[in-house]
């Protein structure tokens, strides 16, 4: 366990992702210290402070490396719900039929959300924009990659245009942009988060 122990501490496991290094589980850190601590005290060495087995999480807290008896390479714990690898699902929503994705963590749209389909329900029909379908999808229905924790909303400049051809046409029936479909809530494409550019690209964050 020694090797596998240090190397996760010195070299951590990357995985594309997950932003975070992956530390040793303190299971690890204890199977090589109960092996090797008495060996190094033979030459005048003692377990040093930084590689304190209390400095790890336990399994169940944290993503971590833990031991296994069956692969030299250890194995990545991810014992908790909130870590674990989230389940996509096909989109149920018929207006968001044939967007470039068919897949989202958000199936079913909630009861206040509904409320907002039906107040632009004169945009459905109209075609205002292009770019309006993807935008109010990729809010409501997101994207979803299995291995991706966060939804993937629309970029900035997908809300500007689907604003741009549709808030004059939303004006003649009366009803206002949406405070939550501000462009400004969305992020830039390029930035530090992930989003759908309008041709239904995924921009990486930085």
């Amino acid at each position: 366990d020694l090797k596998l122990f240090l190397c996760s501490i010195y070299t951590p496991i990357c995985q594309p992702n997950y932003g975070k290094e992956i530390p040793p589980c303190r299971s690890l850190c204890q199977q090589a210290r109960e092996g090797c601590a008495p060996l190094m005290r033979q030459y005048g060495f003692s377990w040093p402070k930084r590689m304190r087995c209390e400095n790890f999480p336990k399994f169940g807290q944290k993503i971590c490396i833990g031991p296994n008896r069956n692969s030299a390479k250890g194995s990545v714990t991810t014992p908790l719900p909130s870590v674990a690898v989230k389940k996509c699902k096909r989109i149920k929503i018929p207006f968001c039929q044939g967007i470039g994705y068919n897949r989202t963590s958000l199936p079913n749209i909630k009861e206040e959300e509904a409320v907002y389909f039906q107040q632009l329900r004169p945009l459905f029909g109209g075609k205002c924009s292009p770019n309006l379908k993807l935008f109010l999808c990729s809010m409501y229905a997101p994207e979803c990659r299995p291995n991706v924790t966060d939804p993937l909303p629309p970029c900035r400049s997908t809300c500007k245009q689907a604003k741009r051809g549709c808030a004059p046409f939303m004006r003649l029936h009366h009803v206002r942009w949406p405070k939550r479909m501000r462009c400004k809530n969305f992020p830039k494409a390029g930035g530090k988060k992930s989003c759908i550019d309008p041709n239904g690209i995924v921009h990486k964050g930085a």
